[in-house]
């Protein structure tokens, strides 16, 4: 293979997503499966040490504040992302979650099959770190994202980097 043809190597689509991947809405059957991830660390941005009713009550808070949430499944849940309208009505700006259990090729067929489904009805924002940018740049070789910006600082200290969905 030669140095071009290595560099213009696009990944196949159909092969990476011949796994059942799937997206639905959050249930409140979800709760209890959310709580676990929760507790094995999957929520970052929630303090620690949150029995279940304040749990529930802080993910209550997160939902109401945001567009929609949505669950990636496979055999099991294995992410969720948190949905907000942008500035303009068919913008959603999202935030996935990935559960601890949740493998590095499920995150990947999971956040394809959610744009996927997604990408027709949103434009779909999303800002990476930088500790996520190899992952967000291997999403924009199956043709789906695109990268936008950096934007310094987007994560406190932390620069971001900005992709939008492709149509």
């Amino acid at each position: 293979m030669s140095r071009k043809s290595a560099l213009d190597w696009k990944p196949r689509l159909k092969r990476t997503l011949k796994r059942k991947i799937g997206t639905r809405f959050f249930e409140a059957a979800d709760a209890r499966i959310f709580f676990g991830a929760y507790k094995l660390g999957a929520f970052g941005g929630l303090p620690s040490g949150l029995d279940a009713g304040d749990f529930k009550a802080a993910v209550g808070m997160l939902i109401e504040r945001s567009m929609g949430l949505w669950v990636i499944e496979a055999d099991r849940p294995i992410g969720a992302v948190f949905g907000a309208a942008g500035s303009e009505a068919h913008h959603l700006w999202v935030e996935p979650v990935w559960f601890p259990w949740a493998t590095p090729r499920q995150r990947l067929e999971g956040a394809l099959r959610f744009i996927l489904d997604n990408k027709n009805e949103f434009l779909i924002m999303a800002a990476f770190r930088q500790d996520d940018k190899r992952f967000a740049e291997h999403l924009s070789r199956y043709g789906v994202m695109t990268r936008i910006a950096k934007v310094p600082k987007w994560f406190g200290e932390e620069d971001g980097m900005l992709f939008r969905s492709i149509k």
